[in-house]
């Protein structure tokens, strides 16, 4: 299998990209870019310059639609997501290229099962935060099914002490197909039509990806590497509560990508 150079990635990303927007378009489906991605195109009109990857969010009705949809509009090109694909390790989806393969260091062998990719996440509803109980139980119990996840499709890491020992012993009499059927379950608590407050849920920002409904209402065109896609209007709102001062850069120690990967063609 022949290496593939950290510029080529970029290349085989935004291809994808360039073919998810089309779909999008075609289809009538909202989407924007989110999380780093959203930044670059903000701050850079293109890739943090040390950023090694692309996401992006969509509506709950949207993504549904995508992701049993999508597969089979390029033959190189698949979306893995659990809800089309049982094996599929993460509560979100990957539209990957199938003529390549990626290793991720801190990932278990069994579940490299996908190659260059994006992600797509779910836009969906959050309890209203004027109940700070429910809020709280909900973000709490997001928050755990997502370390029994991780547990369970890791690596170990860090000194293996008598807690980590114990989650571990625990994981192994607990189905993938378990957990991700309560993570689901768990996201998807709130109508997401009824929700005053929407976003990422499964996101890594934590509360950090709620805001109310109206910034994932309007959509407008952003560069990113020189071609147009979509992104929240209300991208100002979004970014800030994200990142604060999102226009500063950071020190230079923090420039650094977030993945350890290795990927080749097949």
């Amino acid at each position: 299998m022949k290496n593939i150079q950290f510029a080529e990635l970029k290349h085989i990303q935004l291809s994808i990209l360039k073919d998810v927007h089309n779909f999008c378009i075609e289809r009538g489906l909202k989407y924007s870019l989110g999380g780093g991605t959203l930044l670059g195109a903000v701050r850079h009109k293109g890739y943090i310059p040390w950023d090694d990857d692309i996401d992006i969010m969509m509506p709950r009705p949207d993504y549904n639609i995508f992701v049993n949809e999508f597969s089979g509009y390029k033959p190189h090109l698949t979306c893995g997501a659990f809800e089309n694909d049982k094996k599929f390790m993460y509560p979100y989806a990957k539209v990957y290229n199938n003529r390549t393969c990626l290793k991720e260091e801190k990932l278990n062998e069994k579940y490299q099962t996908f190659g260059v990719n994006i992600d797509l996440f779910p836009i969906d509803g959050f309890p209203d935060k004027s109940s700070r109980l429910k809020f709280s139980f909900f973000m709490k119990k997001v928050l755990f099914m997502k370390k029994l996840l991780f547990k369970k499709i890791h690596k170990p890491a860090g000194k293996n002490n008598f807690k980590r020992k114990c989650a571990g012993i625990i994981v192994r009499f607990i189905s993938l197909q378990f957990i991700q059927k309560h993570i689901k379950r768990t996201i998807q608590t709130c109508d997401f039509k009824k929700s005053n407050y929407r976003g990422a849920v499964i996101g890594k920002y934590s509360e950090k990806e709620c805001y109310p409904q109206n910034v994932f209402s309007e959509y407008t065109e952003l560069e990113f590497e020189g071609f147009k896609f979509m992104a929240i209007s209300y991208y100002d709102e979004y970014l800030t509560g994200h990142y604060g001062d999102y226009m500063k850069l950071p020190a230079a120690e923090q420039q650094v990508g977030s993945h350890a990967v290795k990927s080749f063609w097949i």
